[in-house]
């Protein structure tokens, strides 16, 4: 095997280019399939049809299913948390009470499902919320 030093920047850049080269080449031919468009900066993508299910699967998703019982969301993702205790590596202590668990996962959902941060991000604001939200409940507890 090549040690670091005999791999040179060259033979780096080869193989770099060799691999656009092929992947532009596979573009190229889905666009002449009819498999992608290419409409300025975009990459469409043909919607694939869907594909029927055959009946033993059907069969066996509906056996997998009635194995389990329904559950909702939020009491999965308090099942997951009371194991795990994610939230308060989250809040840097564990939660006050199932509200501020709730409040606090609702957050984190509304932020991954937007895409608008990084996990680290998310991770910072989460906490940073929580903190906002203890203090103002021990607050608004000093007023009444």
């Amino acid at each position: 095997m090549a040690t670091h030093a005999d791999y040179s920047v060259k033979a780096m850049l080869q193989e770099l280019v060799a691999e656009i080269e092929d992947g532009l080449e596979r573009v190229n031919e889905a666009v002449k399939r009819g498999e992608l468009t290419l409409d300025g900066a975009k990459v469409k993508v043909k919607r694939l049809a869907a594909q029927k299910a055959p009946a033993d699967l059907k069969d066996a998703r509906r056996e997998l299913y009635r194995g389990y019982q329904r559950v909702q969301f939020p009491d999965l993702i308090m099942a997951v948390d009371a194991e795990t205790h994610f939230s308060a590596e989250i809040l840097g202590m564990p939660a006050q009470n199932e509200t501020e668990l709730l409040h606090l996962y609702a957050g984190h959902a509304s932020f991954s499902i937007s895409g608008q941060l990084t996990l680290e991000e998310e991770f910072w604001r989460l906490r940073a919320d929580m903190a906002f939200m203890r203090r103002s409940s021990r607050n608004s507890a000093w007023k009444s």
